[in-house]
């Protein structure tokens, strides 16, 4: 075998062992690049449709999930949009690499936690709208602690900005979509002290995950 075929093969060698690397490092990067949305009483289907697109994915869409889609995002990542679209409607999204990558979305899994107080249970079944531009991370959770009459206990403060429409979605889905692009956890909690009920809205920071 002459020195010229020993170099190409070794060449296609190394793009057949490197290519799911890259892969993966593309997808990344486009899960990263900052995208607008502005959606108002959108199906589902074509928005997720479009994230698959935008992705190089091919879409995997639950019969399960349904619900039209009012949001309005400036400059968050890919990946945060679609985290905002899904806590919107209470869904989940996974996104699974393989030869050809899928966006997978499905019903919202319960929280397997302890029984929530009714009143707590209430509050955060009751409508609310949200109309959000630049408004500063904590501003956003003092007001929606308020909302929910609740002290407000943060972790770590975020020196970012929420742009973000909802309308109508109860309040543990505008938390969920505010906690998305945080990129927080929220717990609502209620605890007697003194014989008087204190409920808390506890933020913390979110472990960040890897696309699988």
């Amino acid at each position: 075998m002459n020195r010229t075929m020993t170099r190409l093969l070794a060449v296609a060698l190394f793009l057949i062992v490197s290519s799911p690397v890259l892969a993966e490092s593309a997808l990344a990067s486009k899960l990263r690049q900052r995208i607008d949305l502005d959606l108002v009483e959108a199906a589902p289907a074509d928005v997720f449709g479009s994230f698959a697109q935008m992705l190089g994915a091919n879409l995997d869409l639950s019969a399960a999930v349904s619900g039209k889609i009012t949001v309005r995002l400036q400059n968050v990542m890919a990946e945060t949009a679609i985290d905002v679209v899904c806590e919107s409607i209470g869904c989940r999204s996974e996104l699974k690499m393989g030869e050809a990558p899928v966006l997978r979305v499905l019903p919202a899994v319960s929280k397997t936690s302890d029984p929530v107080p009714e009143a707590v249970r209430q509050s955060l079944e009751s409508p609310m709208s949200v109309s959000l531009k630049d408004a500063a991370a904590m501003d956003v959770l003092v007001s929606l602690s308020r909302m929910l009459k609740a002290e407000l206990q943060v972790q770590e403060g975020s020196t970012q900005t929420v742009t973000l429409e909802l309308q109508g979605v109860p309040a543990s889905q505008a938390l969920d979509a505010v906690a998305a692009i945080l990129k927080v956890e929220w717990d609502l909690r209620e605890v007697i002290v003194e014989e008087k009920v204190r409920r808390t809205l506890v933020i913390s920071q979110r472990t960040p995950m890897a696309p699988r």
